[in-house]
């Protein structure tokens, strides 16, 4: 066995302390797979609450509307984790946080999705 290839327990393992990381500041899972995570931080807008917003007041509230719904969406990160235990995103690179083990973040062997 090549020593820079971990086992499946050991990837799995490495995974979920950085989804602990993740979960301590708010994100929560969408998915997890074996390797793979989608984690979710934020919320969207209630659409028909601001639209019943702007009817009862005349229409002043759509005035305020769009910074509401812009600030207010959902943000998205995939992690992977690679055989060498290495922890990245499919989608770049990985958002701030703050972890509090030494698991490397280098970008990882996985491709790019677009």
């Amino acid at each position: 066995m090549d020593r820079s290839k971990l086992t499946t327990e050991q990837r799995q393992a490495a995974l979920a302390e950085r989804i602990a990381v993740f979960l301590a500041q708010g994100w929560r899972v969408e998915a997890l797979m074996d390797f793979q995570v989608i984690l979710v931080k934020g919320r969207p807008a209630n659409l028909v609450f601001h639209l019943l917003l702007g009817v009862i007041t005349f229409g002043v509230w759509l005035i305020f509307w769009p910074a509401v719904a812009l600030d207010s969406a959902e943000h998205r990160v995939v992690l992977a984790v690679d055989e060498a235990g290495r922890i990245g995103t499919v989608s770049g690179s990985l958002p701030s946080v703050e972890s509090p083990t030494p698991i490397a973040l280098a970008a990882s062997a996985t491709p790019t999705v677009r």
